[in-house]
């Protein structure tokens, strides 16, 4: 194995500007470093995987993501890989790491983006050496990142030998201040990705589910290239240049873990101790290709349209290839798949691409399921049989696409969000969940708005929708929505929607926190509010300040009911619950949504006047109604789905008619009262609200 130091170049300002160098000389702000702490036993570890991932695509230049399996979720079994490495218990070790998946951004505390211990959100300002954090807290955390200036910019220029696994790796270093530490160090990193192996709760990243059934682990840690904590840096001082050239040999494997070449990527970071981070970038890497040899990368997939329904009836998948080799491209077999699910492949035949030339690649229209769809673009092979080099380049095209069923069998919403149990320990979040799309244009971290599971017994919560409204990290003016998958309801007679919510004022009289509910029949494309509340009237209980709001006991939450009539006989209707955060405002929950209806009403002419008093109704009611002659009447109620709930014994009435109904035991919701006689019947919908 070769490994050694070629060269390290150190250039005064005034030479540096007239030398060929790649890293800028202009002040920059940071980039984030997330150093995710991992496992092939954890549960949620995939759901990690997942957000790292997606904050790297919102900032594609500024992320840097390492991967460390470190701990006894990532101690394998027999016959399992072993994916740990001799650096990843120092790391984790000096980061107070109590829980995974957990990661730390560029190895600093955060005072409001506390670590998975501490739920209330008061963060980690009790604790100046706690620096890992749950993955509700990265993105947050790396936005204040994003927004410091930096003191010093670092790039990186690797290239590898695909036949040898020869890494020649340059990393320049330019101060454009000075730093608060008179030496820094240098990390080289080198990491793997498309590594298969076994995953505890995979389908929390279906996408990376590989087709026979592996997990493909992404920005895996093999080495550390400058050792455990990074080669000195001695000058960091303003207009300090520095070039560092290392060579190393890639072995076969590490741990017995095999390597890839053509996967294997390599990141830098300075930091000012062996703990702060101060920025950090991944190599511009090449690949020196064996003669003969093919290269197809992916980019620009389709990742859907505006209009929810068209998505869900006639979405037509696509991205663009490009030729990476001198080796013309004649053909190319390609894959999607949803969801995880069966990949679904295509060959463009008849190419004649030279390098750098692209084409697209067009799938067979499909329709998508309701809710948030994960989407995975992928090359199987090249001119009819050859493989493609070099993998990381094309099984990375990744998207998600929303969607709406456009011709939808469903005539209700049932949805208690109890079933996939999201519940680890005592909090756990999620910003996904089948057939809804959770709409986040904000990018509120899942821990602050998602689908919030609460596994002790101090609060009466399960698992809700929550707008942490509360937070800092849910900032002033933000909003959110929950889109649920269109409903039918062109066959029924009446319809209602249902549901609980919880929520506090931080200051009383001054709230602005608010819930909004919107219908649409045409996908989303216009929505009409049908029910709104916010600030004082949205309130279940009293206002709370300095700490975040959690329903006590039932009566920390109410029901509401929400007459849906003017949009039966519509064959597509979908829900919107619309979540927004003014100035003021504390945590609100929602739950058990359903959307009840009825096929039919028959009304008869003996009846006359009927009516419920009050409707809707609390604990009891008055049922009044008047006969134009005298009549042998039986009296029932009966429940949306049809089920007989209460009786009044058959008996004759006339003239006019009060009947009262004690309905304590009677759960929200809507109900039916028939009045029939031997051959008429007359009903009448009420709502019980409690």
């Amino acid at each position: 194995m070769k490994y050694f130091l070629l060269s390290i170049i150190c250039i005064t300002s005034s030479l540096m500007m007239n030398a060929q160098n790649f890293v800028s000389t202009t002040a920059e702000n940071r980039n984030v470093v997330l150093e995710e702490f991992t496992g092939i036993k954890c549960t949620f570890c995939p759901d990690g995987h997942l957000k790292a991932q997606q904050l790297y695509d919102a900032n594609p230049n500024d992320v840097v993501l390492i991967n460390i399996h470190v701990g006894n979720y990532a101690n394998p079994n027999a016959g399992q890989p072993d994916f740990r490495t001799s650096f990843g218990t120092a790391i984790s070790g000096q980061s107070n790491l109590t829980g995974y998946p957990a990661g730390t951004i560029n190895r600093r505390p955060f005072s409001n983006t506390g670590p998975s211990s501490n739920p209330s959100g008061t963060g980690q300002g009790n604790c100046s050496t706690c620096t890992a954090m749950s993955r509700g807290y990265w993105t947050p955390s790396a936005g204040i990142v994003l927004t410091e200036a930096s003191e010093v910019n670092v790039a990186n220029q690797s290239s590898i030998d695909i036949n040898s696994g020869d890494l020649t790796s340059v990393t320049e270093v330019y101060y454009t201040g000075n730093s608060a530490t008179t030496s820094n160090f240098l990390n080289v990193v080198l990491l793997q990705d498309n590594v298969p192996g076994p995953q505890t709760g995979a389908s929390y990243n279906p996408s990376a589910i590989l087709p026979n059934g592996d997990y493909n682990h992404m920005h895996m840690l093999r080495h550390m290239l400058t050792g455990q904590w990074g080669s000195t840096i001695n000058t960091t001082t303003a207009s300090y240049f520095q070039a560092d050239t290392l060579v190393y040999t890639i072995p076969a494997d590490y741990t017995g873990v095999a390597t890839s070449f053509p996967d294997m990527t390599v990141s830098v970071f300075i930091t000012e101790t062996q703990q702060t981070v101060t920025t950090g970038a991944n190599a511009a890497m090449t690949y020196i290709m064996p003669p003969g040899s093919h290269d197809v990368s992916t980019s620009g997939g389709d990742f859907g349209v505006s209009n929810y329904c068209t998505n869900g009836s006639s979405w037509t998948p696509s991205f663009t290839a490009v030729n990476e080799t001198v080796n013309a491209i004649t053909s190319i077999e390609a894959q999607y798949t949803i969801n995880g699910g069966t990949p679904v492949t295509t060959s463009a035949t008849g190419l004649n691409l030279a390098q750098s030339s692209s084409t697209i690649v067009t799938f067979p229209t499909v329709a998508l399921p309701g809710g948030v769809n994960d989407i995975v673009y992928s090359i199987n092979t090249i001119n009819g049989s050859a493989a493609d080099v070099i993998s990381s380049n094309n099984t990375g095209l990744t998207g998600s696409i929303a969607a709406l069923t456009s011709a939808p069998t469903a005539t209700t919403i049932m949805e208690d969000f109890q079933t996939p149990n999201i519940t680890s320990g005592t909090w756990s979040y999620s910003q996904s969940w089948d057939g809804i799309i959770i709409n986040n244009p904000d990018n509120l971290p899942e821990n602050r708005f998602g689908i919030l599971a609460y596994g002790g017994t101090t609060y009466d919560l399960d698992q809700c929708i929550r707008a942490c409204y509360g937070s800092t990290s849910f900032p002033d003016n933000s909003s959110g929505d929950f889109i649920f998958d269109n409903i039918n309801l062109s066959s029924m007679a009446a319809a209602n929607l249902t549901f609980d919510y919880s929520h506090a004022e931080e200051t009383a009289g001054t709230g602005d926190g608010a819930l909004e509910i919107f219908a649409s029949t045409d996908c989303g494309s216009t929505w009409t509010s049908v029910w709104s509340r916010s600030g004082s009237t949205l309130s279940t209980s009293a206002a709370l300040s300095g700490n975040f709001f959690y329903p006590q006991d039932s009566t920390d939450w109410q029901n509401a009911q929400v007459d849906l009539s003017a949009y039966v006989g519509n064959s597509s209707v979908s829900i919107k619950f619309a979540f927004s955060k003014g100035t003021s405002a504390n945590n609100l929950y929602v739950d058990n949504i359903n959307v009840d209806v009825v096929s039919s009403i028959n009304d008869i002419d003996a009846v006359s006047s009927l009516s419920i008093m009050p409707n809707p109704v609390v604990n009891s009611m008055n049922i009044e109604f008047s006969l134009v002659q005298p009549k042998d009447l039986n009296i029932a109620i009966f429940n949306s789905l049809g089920q007989l709930v209460e009786t009044v014994a058959a008996s004759e009435f006339e003239g006019e008619n009060i009947i009262t109904v004690n309905t304590n035991k009677f759960s929200s919701g809507i109900y039916f009262l028939n009045i029939s006689s031997a051959t008429e019947v007359n009903s009448k919908r009420f709502v019980i609200s409690k």
